[in-house]
């Protein structure tokens, strides 16, 4: 499962990158994000970034009708947004972007340009489609072993 260290964010950038302003209702961001099949929108205020929302953020803030359907509050988007996200520059290694990516917890990570401001978006589904395209048909580098949850909490 190797990487190139030397292969650069700007090669697995997503390059239609949908935008939110901090205003905008959630529950529309929430249609956005459905109809477009996105889990993430960079929020973006005079052309610099402000925050990111994803698909987990409006899930927060939503509630179940009686029907079971999604209820998302029309507030806005910066009530529900991450502020201030982790970002990389079009030349930033894809062995950081995997790294940071695994180590925060995290499936997106916005690009900026030298004035800091959004040109682009690394998602995880961008790694493992560079990774698809690097090593088709290569084997896991680690083994499998299972645990089974309810010995493990009698134990504790």
């Amino acid at each position: 499962m190797l990487i190139p260290v030397g292969m650069k964010a700007s090669s697995t950038m997503s390059r239609q990158v949908t935008i939110v302003s901090p205003s905008f209702p959630l529950n529309k961001a929430w249609q956005l994000m459905r109809e477009q099949q996105i889990r993430h929108l960079p929020v973006v205020q005079a052309r610099r970034l402000v925050g990111i929302l994803s698909d987990r953020d409006v899930i927060l803030r939503a509630q179940r009708g009686a029907d079971g359907a999604l209820l998302v509050p029309a507030d806005p988007v910066e009530t529900a947004m991450t502020p201030a996200p982790i970002t990389c520059t079009a030349d930033t290694s894809v062995c950081w972007l995997a790294q940071t990516m695994v180590t925060r917890h995290i499936d997106a990570v916005p690009v900026l340009d030298a004035n800091g401001e959004l040109i682009g978006l690394v998602t995880s589904v961008d790694l493992m489609t560079l990774l698809i395209d690097y090593e088709e048909g290569a084997s896991f580098p680690f083994e499998f072993r299972l645990q089974q949850g309810e010995i493990l909490i009698a134990t504790a």
